[in-house]
Formats: structure tokens, sequence, C-alpha cells
């Protein structure tokens, strides 16, 4: 409970925080951007030698990570930048434009967000795009994603009645943009028919209906309702 109450605590100081009151429906999930492009502060060697240890405390509870859904999280890298370890050290390793990553964490440190490739291997989410899921302590799920101008947008789902699936057809997978999820190799991620998923909501993308599921987003027509044997009896 400590842990997320300082996650939500930075977040509500950024103005990203958003509750949905009806989550089934996840077009009324509120959205918000904003600029995440770092920026060069004048007098930051000064300050940051009068910092008291108080605020390096606070410091080192922000810099605490979270574990995504790897599954789900995948981003690629906008420009060539140099991965930071995890005290916030830039290292010699480089990202390179166009690169994919599975992103295995997240943090927030600051007025900044970082997903972690590996404990020890981060990126500032204002170089990336793409989508990153993990869970709340109170199994809300946020969803971070990223554009190529390093905005932005977030989504929070309150725990749902989760609805049993399964896939009527072969299945790509796609983001909250509507476009297609990769794996790290680059290649497209797909279902296989037949596989059973949790829906947790139905959301429009450009006039497409689509299910929020714990694979990702799944077009609405290729999966069915699904009821086990358990469940009948």
């Amino acid at each position: 409970m400590k842990r997320k109450n300082i996650v939500l605590g930075m977040m509500v100081s950024l103005g990203m925080i958003s509750f949905a009151s009806s989550p089934v429906l996840a077009t009324n999930v509120k959205k918000a951007k904003t600029s995440l492009v770092d920026k060069k502060k004048t007098g930051a060697k000064t300050a940051s030698k009068k910092k008291t240890q108080e605020q390096a405390k606070n410091d080192k509870k922000s810099i605490e990570s979270l574990t995504t859904y790897s599954k789900l999280s995948y981003v690629v890298v906008n420009k060539n930048t140099n991965f930071i370890n995890s005290q916030n050290k830039k290292t010699k390793s480089v990202a390179k434009k166009g690169k994919g990553y599975r992103i295995y964490y997240v943090r927030y440190s600051g007025s900044k967000i970082f997903y972690g490739v590996s404990k020890n291997k981060w990126l500032p989410a204002s170089v990336t795009h793409g989508t990153v899921w993990y869970k709340e302590d109170n199994n809300n799920t946020m969803i971070l994603s990223t554009n190529k101008k390093g905005q932005l947008s977030y989504q929070l789902y309150e725990a749902v009645n989760v609805i049993d699936l399964i896939l009527k057809r072969n299945s790509y997978v796609y983001d909250d943009q509507g476009m297609l999820e990769r794996n790290k190799d680059n290649s497209i991620i797909f279902l296989k028919k037949g596989k059973k998923l949790k829906g947790y909501s139905v959301r429009s993308i450009n006039g497409k209906k689509f299910y929020i599921t714990n694979h990702g987003w799944i077009k609405f027509n290729n999966v069915e309702k699904y009821t086990s044997k358990k469940s009948k009896k």
C-alpha cells in the first residue's frame, strides 16, 4: 500500500491520473497527454548539491519500480539513446533508433517516467513509442502509451467483472491506437484460434470495436463468450 501511495501521489502531481466510473465502456475512460521531453535546467548541478537528506530519501522512494504485464508491454525507440542504470546514471550501452524492446518494469522518478528492459537498463518513456501495462495494488490496470513526439496518454481501468472469451479465429493483437503489436524480434503478434482470454472492456478505435483482454486489444468480432464446464455445473 505504501508503494501505491508513492506512485499515485506522483501521478496526481503530474496531472496524470484519471479514474473510470464505468470501466465496461472503455470509451468513457478519460485520457490525457503530457510532453515528457527532457529539459535542461540551469543550475541543476548547484541545486543537486543542496539536497537535504529528506529529499534524497524521497528520490530513493521515487525510483522504486513496478512490474509490468510484459507480454503486453512493448516499445520502439524513437532516437539513439543511452540506457540509464537503476540509479539514473547514464551508461555506455545505447538503444538504437527503431529498435524494439519488451518492457518488464516501469518507474516514476521526479517528473519523468522510465521503462525498464531489465532491472539495471532503463529508457525514458519520452524517447519511445508503444504501450506499457501494469497492475496497481488495488487490482486496477494502468495503461501507458507514448507516441513518436514524446507525448504520453494514459488510461486507468478499475477492477471489473472479468468475461471469459475464446478466439473464433486466428487473430492479431493491437495496441490502444489500433496499431499491430510486435514481438521483441519485431514480428507481428498473433493468437491462435481456440485460445482462451480474459475480457475487461470494449472500446472503439476509428469506428472498429475491440475487446481489451489480458493479451491486448483483440477485434470484437474475433471472440465470443466462453463458459467452462465447471461454470455450467
